[in-house]
C-alpha cells in the first residue's frame, strides 16, 4: 500500500473515531437529561420513590459506561497518534539512510 493510501486510511479511521466519540457524547448529554427528568417526576409525585431508584441507578450505570467508552477512545486516539507519529519519524529516518 502506498504511503498516500495508508495515510488517507489511517486519517479516515482517526476521523470516525473522533465520530464515534462526539455520537457518544451527544448520549451522555442526553442520559443526564434523563435523570433530570426522572428526578423532576419523583419530585412532582408523578412515579415513586422504588421506581424512581431503579430507573436513576441504571441511568447512571448507562452514564459510567458511555464515559468509560469515551475516555478508552480518547486514549487510544492519542496513543494511535503518537504511535503513528513516531513509525512515521522512524520510517524516514530508515529511507532517508538507505539513500546514501
Amino acid at each position: 500500500m502506498p504511503d498516500s493510501e495508508l495515510k488517507s486510511t489511517l486519517n479516515n479511521v482517526r476521523e470516525s473515531k473522533k465520530d464515534f466519540i462526539h455520537k457518544l457524547s451527544l448520549s451522555q448529554k442526553e442520559c443526564d437529561e434523563t435523570l433530570y427528568w426522572l428526578d423532576l417526576l419523583y419530585r412532582t409525585n408523578y412515579i415513586n420513590e422504588s421506581l424512581h431508584l431503579k430507573l436513576r441507578s441504571e441511568g447512571q450505570e448507562i452514564f459510567r459506561i458511555l464515559s468509560s467508552i469515551i475516555i478508552s477512545t480518547k486514549n487510544n486516539l492519542k496513543q494511535n497518534r503518537s504511535q503513528q507519529c513516531w513509525s512515521s519519524i522512524f520510517n524516514s529516518k530508515i529511507h532517508n539512510s538507505t539513500t546514501y
